[in-house]
């Protein structure tokens, strides 16, 4: 049994771990490993020192031989036989108490037989999860079984990458309900890989093992992995952590993707934005960069980005405080989820708010762009008799001499006003009303 496990292990480390045939046989291979050695799905992983250490065969602790384990006729169970060097009467030395021996193990059910009486038969159920009987998230799946199915597929992961092992902990119900369950499974990490390394390089395929949403979170040598079907399915306290290293997770895969490294910039929650105009939605997550970086080598990514993203539109624009002025270290992407439309005067009427603001930014800085002049950041926005007046502040000694009406009048630009102040200009946008019927 060891050497077929170790041979189908090895087998699978020797997959080029790059491109398609290797995430197709990622993909394949654990099912089939389930269904090819149905063993490896025992409730129990370290079934002989849960044995010992619960006290179950203390009084056979010196010469105890176990066989095993043989998959019982029905597939249910894995079968290991126990005798004791020297005795005769292995039975008069087992407590005869099924219940007592299922909670030792820690399992839900067990089958003792007698076969002799110097033979003890255990039959430990095989783990419904790991057999694809029930998903992980099933309300009937008892913690013991949750716990063993996420540690069995964490091993065979880090196994995979040729990591060291984490020591599994205990795993708690988070949600209990009729419909659905969500676990919390606890490992302690000294002497395996850091949960942030697990967390950015195998926690994608433990949640595709496991059909389930997988987070990482680490506490020292502690790593914690929650584990559920849906956020909506948790506490409010929970949803949000969960959704806040959701986010987490996609961006410092997008960033990496892009080449951006370790340390990734951080997303600020606190400050993401959303807003409706017309059918898009339009939304902004700020980001902070690491300290040794200057914006301009950031917005360098930009067009990587961009191609992950499932966006009609996508942009990197500056971070502006409420003062007006630009944060050193702070950049935004800035996105929609329909194509950014050609001008002004295809946008939807009755448009106003943040939403009008950053699709109006988004067309000038489009054209701005195009024509390699000035660089700004959008203030505010009116809607007037002619359509939409949008504030701008010009950077790096910009000056307004450089808008052309005539450049820009693409984008439905009809005029551009001077104000007091030489660094803010309005740029007035033609409204839906100016579209020629």
């Amino acid at each position: 049994m060891t050497s077929n496990r170790a041979a189908k292990r090895a087998a699978r480390i020797r997959q080029a771990k790059t491109g398609e045939p290797y995430m197709e046989a990622r993909r394949q291979s654990f099912r089939a490993a389930v269904q090819n050695d149905p063993l490896d799905g025992l409730v129990a992983l370290d079934w002989e020192d849960a044995l010992m250490v619960a006290g179950y065969t203390s009084r056979l602790s010196h010469g105890l031989n176990i066989a095993g384990p043989t998959l019982s006729p029905s597939g249910e169970y894995a079968l290991f036989e126990i005798t004791r060097t020297g005795v005769t009467d292995v039975f008069a030395t087992v407590p005869n108490n099924e219940v007592t021996v299922a909670a030792h193990v820690g399992v839900r059910r067990l089958e003792v037989e007698y076969a002799s009486p110097s033979r003890l038969h255990i039959g430990i159920p095989l783990n419904p999860v790991l057999r694809g009987q029930r998903s992980i998230t099933d309300p009937m799946v008892t913690a013991p079984e949750a716990a063993a199915a996420v540690t069995h597929v964490v091993r065979d992961l880090q196994s995979r990458a040729g990591s060291a092992q984490w020591r599994p902990g205990a795993a708690e119900r988070m949600v209990d309900t009729p419909e659905v369950a969500a676990w919390v499974v606890r490992f302690d990490t000294p002497a395996g890989p850091p949960a942030d390394w697990f967390r950015d390089n195998l926690a994608e395929d433990l949640a595709y093992e496991l059909g389930a949403e997988v987070r990482v979170e680490t506490d020292g040598y502690d790593a914690a992995l929650t584990i559920f079907r849906d956020e909506q399915d948790l506490p409010d306290d929970a949803r949000q952590r969960m959704h806040k290293l959701g986010v987490d997770d996609l961006w410092r895969k997008r960033w990496s993707r892009a080449g951006l490294t370790w340390p990734t910039p951080r997303p600020q929650h606190n400050v993401y934005e959303e807003a409706a105009l017309g059918d898009a939605t339009w939304c902004r997550q700020p980001f902070v960069i690491r300290s040794d970086m200057r914006l301009h080598q950031a917005f360098a990514y930009e067009s990587a980005l961009r191609e992950q993203i499932p966006a009609g539109h996508f942009a990197l624009v500056p971070f502006v405080g409420h003062d007006g002025k630009r944060h050193p270290q702070a950049l935004v992407a800035a996105w929609s989820d329909l194509p950014l439309p050609e001008t002004s005067v295809a946008l939807p009427a009755g448009g106003a708010g943040n939403a009008l603001l950053w699709a109006l930014d988004a067309m000038l800085k489009k054209a701005v762009l195009d024509h390699g002049i000035v660089t700004y950041d959008a203030v505010a926005v009116e809607t007037n008799d002619d359509g939409w007046a949008l504030k701008i502040r010009l950077h790096d000694r910009s000056s307004s001499d450089a808008f052309d009406v005539h450049r820009l009048e693409a984008v439905g630009v009809t005029g551009v006003t001077r104000t007091d102040d030489a660094n803010v200009v309005v740029v007035q946008f033609a409204g839906p009303a100016a579209q020629p019927s």
